[in-house]
């Protein structure tokens, strides 16, 4: 009886979670692109933007300790299925790749979304964290014909969806548009005491 009780015992202590292991790093944080160059007059897929000087403007959860205004070396992004995307910073560095990309354009106004996921790796301030699979949406935006390049960058960890399915935009503009026609459609009669 007194075997079993120790084996049990040691069995347990083996099981129970180690007091050392660091946590999966939730949040997000968003960042400026100033200066930005592409490789093509107009933006559109397949563009390499370059001279991306970046910094972050805002934070939440456990991003929340990293300073405003603190840069990210970002050497470039090419807007292909595929690509890598890499930057590094002082609270942590990202290794991912592009999963798709988005033209968002529309005359001389043109917009281009970088869904890329990978993993975070937290250093710094943020360095009792885990290697934590993450996401990033790079938006670029020009105005006019061979205008300047505008961006921000999204970071979110860990990792969300990139974007709705075609057939989940379509239930929900019809959720939407069936909501808005039963509203309109409802009479309300109002009765004021006399």
């Amino acid at each position: 009886m007194r075997t079993l009780a120790l084996s049990l015992l040691a069995s347990a202590a083996l099981l129970a979670p180690s007091g050392a292991s660091a946590a999966t790093i939730l949040g997000t944080f968003g960042a400026a692109l100033f200066g930005a160059t592409s490789s093509t007059p107009t933006i559109a897929p397949d563009s390499v933007f370059g001279n991306l000087a970046t910094l972050v403007t805002d934070s939440t959860k456990d991003f929340s300790v990293v300073s405003p205004l603190t840069a990210i070396t970002l050497p470039t992004v090419t807007a292909t299925k595929g690509a890598a995307v890499s930057f590094t910073s002082a609270f942590g560095s990202y290794s991912g790749t592009v999963d798709s990309v988005v033209n968002n354009s529309a005359g001389s106004i043109f917009s281009l979304l970088v869904i890329t996921s990978g993993t975070f790796t937290p250093t710094g301030v943020l360095a009792s964290y885990d290697v934590t699979p993450s996401s990033t949406v790079f938006t670029f935006g020009q105005s006019g014909y061979s205008g300047s390049v505008t961006g921000t960058v999204s970071f979110s960890s860990p990792a969300v969806s990139s974007v709705p399915e075609p057939a989940t935009w379509g239930m929900m503009l019809a959720g939407a548009g069936l909501a808005g026609a039963a509203l309109r459609r409802r009479r309300v009669k109002v009765a004021f005491a006399a």
